[in-house]
């Protein structure tokens, strides 16, 4: 640990006399926000080699990172301090079309048809029930009781409820390779190991759907004079329909390409990952639905799935540290004073109502009393997924998008800090930490590894 911590020293006060060194009237913002970029690939990925020492998930440690040499933490004492500018976030903000891209070829990729055959009705249950209650309860807590909370009790009804809503829709969300990192790292096997991965790659494609349809919801609320009409379901429709054709298309040619040619193909899926996040807009269509189709057609109706999960998981590091990184950088601090209650009482609302619904769930399906108990603790954790949708909220509603990031992302680093400890607890209550076969520790190692 310590080696690290003066590594990443010796590297941020090289990039301070870099920038003394070179400061003047030829000085660029381009060099600024290449020597930013270089500096986070460095000292972000050794910061997040620490977290699993302390129990944590690796993005935990990017996270931080992002918020230290942000322009918010350093730049308290001196705005020079500060790695990541205003303006260097703002010029590597293209990174993210590449990372919300692959994070959602990963979220349809983890979804394997095989796996969940033999649960599927309690799967499939736990999972709807969990997101109704989770969506349903924390909305609805949000819209009653957020004007009298600071951070949005100066919003108005509209916005109250159209900020109520999106995040009530990421309270549904969960992380894969959360799940995945402490049932590796526990060798765990049993009932409730089985529950919590299965709901949690399952719901991965569920939220994503509820939160484009959300999205095109809200959309509609905040725009002077248009309402929930013929017009409006009709634009839904597209928005979510037309997505998910365009990805089984997406993962057709993907797959035909990796047959038949087959070479470069990390960096092809960067590319058809920006490109498809990038384009989606101006036709109305979803990102993230697009490759999460494309992701779960290649899994499950081509011989190609293994390579391709591989393709994805083994070589999008780089850009998976820089934005957890930027989006750590991106919490507004003096704004958390504001907001702070705010995500904690999401948090907890949360975990309560993610409780209500697994527990009814489970005894509904009549599943044994440690499902009943302990699986709610294995949905706690939040990655990828949810950060990718305070991206996107902060983009697309100016007006109260900035609030609603900062509030988000708070509410992750709350959740990957208590989340991974509360499911080692709910796994060693079950009984379940134990040896496990070696191919299926195999086959669950890459989510430990990129930690979407």
């Amino acid at each position: 640990m310590i080696t690290t911590i003066v590594q990443v020293s010796i590297a941020y006060f090289l990039l301070l006399g870099a920038q003394i060194l070179g400061a003047g009237p030829h000085h660029s913002k381009a060099e600024e926000t290449t020597m930013a970029l270089g500096f986070v690939l460095i000292a972000s990925y050794l910061v997040g080699t620490l977290c699993p020492r302390v129990k944590m998930p690796m993005i935990t440690g990017y996270m931080l990172s992002g918020v230290f040499f942000g322009p918010y933490f350093l730049a308290f004492i001196d705005p020079s301090l500060a790695v990541l500018s205003h303006n260097a976030i703002h010029e590597l903000e293209l990174i993210n079309h590449v990372a919300l891209g692959l994070i959602a070829f990963t979220a349809g990729g983890e979804l394997k048809l095989e796996s969940i055959k033999s649960r599927w009705k309690a799967l499939l249950s736990i999972t709807f029930i969990q997101s109704l209650s989770a969506f349903v309860g924390v909305g609805c807590l949000l819209y009653f009781v957020g004007g009298q909370l600071p951070g949005l009790s100066d919003f108005s009804p509209t916005q109250l409820m159209v900020a109520s809503s999106l995040l009530a829709c990421t309270a549904m969300a969960n992380s894969p390779s959360t799940t995945i990192a402490v049932i590796n790292e526990t060798q765990s096997e049993g009932p409730v190991t089985e529950i919590a991965l299965g709901v949690t790659v399952i719901k991965d494609m569920l939220v994503i759907a509820c939160f484009a349809a959300t999205m095109s919801f809200s959309r509609a609320m905040m725009t002077p004079g248009k309402g929930l009409d013929l017009g409006f379901a009709l634009d839904l429709g597209w928005e979510i329909v037309g997505s998910l054709l365009v990805g089984v298309v997406l993962g057709g040619l993907l797959s035909l390409y990796i047959g038949k040619i087959g070479a470069e193909l990390p960096v092809l899926l960067m590319g058809v990952a920006f490109l498809a996040d990038y384009l989606a807009e101006p036709f109305h269509l979803h990102g993230l639905l697009i490759c999460m189709m494309a992701g779960f057609v290649v899994e499950n109706f081509t011989p190609h799935g293994h390579t391709f999960i591989h393709a994805v998981e083994r070589n999008s590091l780089p850009v998976y540290v820089i934005f957890f990184t930027l989006g750590g950088a991106q919490m507004e601090l003096p704004a958390l004073k504001v907001v702070g209650l705010v995500a904690t009482i999401l948090v907890a609302a949360r975990a309560f109502f993610t409780w209500l619904g697994t527990s009814a769930a489970a005894k509904l399906s009549k599943e044994s009393g440690s499902v009943v108990k302990y699986a709610w603790t294995g949905f706690l954790g939040q990655a990828g997924v949810t950060l990718g949708f305070a991206v996107l909220v902060s983009n697309d509603f100016p007006s109260i998008g900035n609030q609603l990031r900062t509030i988000i992302v708070a509410a992750i680093a709350l959740n990957q800090v208590f989340g991974p400890v509360i499911m080692r607890f709910g796994l060693a209550a079950a009984g379940e930490i134990g040896e496990r076969e070696e191919d299926e520790e195999d086959d669950l190692l890459a989510g430990e590894e990129v930690l979407v």
